[in-house]
């Protein structure tokens, strides 16, 4: 109960902050006006507020609390282009922060950290703040994604991101198509040698591209196209003989039409590395506040995100909490943010999420099971 009220407290300003966050998307290493939002609520409550960590500008971090164990409690933030909030991260920063503020003043022995990650939307924030070395004092992170359904984790697939540039030459195509050398026609090969790949692919794998350029008039032999794709699979070690065979058929295409190509690869997350351990400590919080988890079907809604990276150095969950029915990315599920169902979400995911850092902190034992399980992975 104690945490119960503590949450219950702040949660007008947890809402006006998440409002605030909605009204004000920001993409990916831009969300200026959401972490002076954050900023101004943290200080509000005479705790420490430092931004610019790790070098990035909207990255930021909070303390309470001191030695170790030291436990993460993670802020997203970013919008997405065109439709906003619709990854709810106006409520993971929310649902982060009410966990934290419900910790000040409680004598924990131990540290919470609230960390902010921008970036996670395509830019890989929590890549480059691993790089900076900010986690490396951390003894475990997690964080809560708004969803369609409240699961206990979630799979996120390996991603590594290419652009394929196709170099021809251009010739008249009805005069002297013999001429050219076609460099669409490659790119669309590409894509069919993709596609008779896929039967020899386990049914983790993902690969999908879109073509950015193809020409210019039809009249005119394309001595230039381009296209770029996802390519995704659930097992991280399995990644590099995956890349091999997307980058033969990217090759192979191209020499079959004499065109020239070049790869470039842009960027890449890892595989979840989930935690059984870790998520059965939250999974007993959040039912013990009346929350029944549904149905997971295993890869069915698994996309990519920089936690998988953070999961691979240190112990982390994301679960999930149900706010609607419409699956993320989709204009209906950044309404769906603002609802009152949501704002339950918000004030149970705080707790639920003190609640795990006031365990992992106060029993050893049972960070020290969540490590060991972590080691053997």
């Amino acid at each position: 109960m104690v945490l119960t009220d503590k949450i219950k407290k702040v949660a007008d300003e947890l809402f006006a902050t998440s409002k605030k966050i909605y009204d004000n998307p920001e993409i990916a290493f831009e969300e200026y006006r959401s972490v002076e939002q954050i900023e101004k609520l943290i200080k509000s409550h005479g705790l420490p507020f430092k931004k610019g960590i790790a070098g990035l500008k909207t990255a930021f971090m909070s303390q309470i609390g001191r030695g170790k164990p030291t436990i993460a409690l993670l802020c997203e933030y970013d919008a997405l282009p065109g439709i906003g909030h619709a990854c709810g991260h106006n409520l993971i920063s929310m649902m982060s922060v009410g966990a934290f503020l419900a910790l000040k003043d409680m004598d924990l022995k131990g540290q919470v950290l609230l960390i902010g990650t921008p970036g996670e939307e395509g830019g890989g924030g929590k890549i480059k703040m691993i790089e900076k070395g900010i986690f490396s004092k951390v003894d475990a992170a997690m964080m809560i994604h708004p969803s369609n359904k409240t699961l206990p984790g979630k799979e996120f697939l390996a991603v590594d991101e290419f652009k394929l540039i196709f170099k021809g030459k251009s010739s008249h195509a009805a005069a002297a198509p013999e001429e050219g050398i076609n460099a669409l026609d490659a790119c669309i090969q590409t894509f069919n040698n993709l596609n008779a790949l896929r039967q020899h692919l386990t049914p983790d794998v993902r690969i999908h591209g879109v073509i950015m350029d193809g020409g210019l008039k039809p009249n005119i032999v394309p001595d230039h196209a381009s296209a770029e794709f996802l390519v995704r699979c659930a097992d991280q070690k399995a990644m590099p003989a995956l890349i091999g065979k997307f980058r033969r058929c990217a090759e192979s295409a191209a020499s079959a039409f004499e065109a020239k190509i070049d790869i470039e690869h842009k960027m890449g997350y890892k595989a979840m590395k989930r935690n059984m351990a870790f998520e059965k400590v939250f999974s007993d919080n959040l039912t013990s506040l009346g929350i029944r988890f549904d149905q997971d079907t295993p890869l069915m809604g698994a996309g990519s995100s920089d936690i998988g990276d953070l999961s691979q150095i240190i112990p982390c969950i994301h679960p999930t909490l149900k706010i609607c029915r419409h699956p993320i990315h989709t204009l209906e599920f950044a309404k769906a943010t603002q609802t009152e169902t949501a704002k339950k979400a918000l004030l149970i995911g705080a707790e639920a999420l003190a609640m795990t850092a006031i365990a992992l902190i106060r029993d050893d034992d049972l960070l020290s099971k969540i490590k060991k399980e972590f080691s053997s992975l």
